[in-house]
């Protein structure tokens, strides 16, 4: 059912120490028609703001996407 995680892909396109710059990444990615959301994480060097899409049942669609944003020069997305 919904409840069962772990299938799911999440692919994540950037780790920033400001808000900003997450935000940055956030309006290019949108300007690609695709919706990410930025989740804080606060560990030992402090917190981290990481621009992610998904999450995606299936990896072939987090492929395709990772494609497209390559194509527009956003890269380094990485997916698990």
């Amino acid at each position: 059912g919904p409840l069962e995680r772990g299938k799911d892909f999440i692919m994540q396109c950037g780790s920033f120490r400001t808000v900003e710059r997450a935000e940055a990444l956030r309006a290019k990615i949108a300007f690609q028609g695709l919706e990410s959301r930025i989740l804080s994480s606060d560990g030992k060097n402090g917190v981290w703001y990481r621009v992610v899409l998904g999450p995606f049942e299936r990896k072939r669609l987090a492929e395709k996407y990772r494609h497209q944003l390559r194509a527009a020069d956003i890269n380094g997305c990485k997916i698990w």
